[in-house]
């Protein structure tokens, strides 16, 4: 069981990577040929993907502050074998910025609904 370590993620052109090793974690020699590896590969384990985040600005420092508190690396690993990296997040209780603005809004939508109803229903009753 190894844990996230803030320092060795890294966000760049919308990618989110962990550069560390962990127990599921594979070095570079093992899925390339050696001849053709930088000789600072050599011996270093590939860098895990996170996710991938497509539109606009992101949240990805939430993630980490998020995936560091409440998962192990090859919990992550093995989550992201079956679910995308937004249902994996999601499944321990992350939800972002547009997701609780979307639900407030519901929220508001349903109160604002039922007190109409209500008041049509005591209308209804006299």
């Amino acid at each position: 069981m190894t844990f996230f370590v803030k320092e060795l993620f890294d966000y760049h052109g919308g990618y989110l990577m962990y550069k560390g090793k962990h127990d599921l974690s594979r070095n570079y020699e093992e899925d390339y040929p050696i001849e053709k590896l930088h000789p600072s590969r050599v011996g270093q384990p590939q860098d895990t993907f996170i996710a991938r985040f497509k539109y606009g600005q992101r949240p990805w420092k939430k993630w980490v502050t998020f995936l560091c508190k409440n998962f192990t690396c090859e919990e992550w690993v093995e989550l992201n074998k079956t679910m995308t990296p937004l249902d994996a997040i999601e499944s321990k209780g992350y939800y972002d910025d547009t997701t609780v603005r979307v639900l407030r809004g519901r929220v508001k939508w349903q109160g604002e609904r039922i007190l109409l109803l209500t008041k049509q229903l005591e209308e209804a009753r006299k």
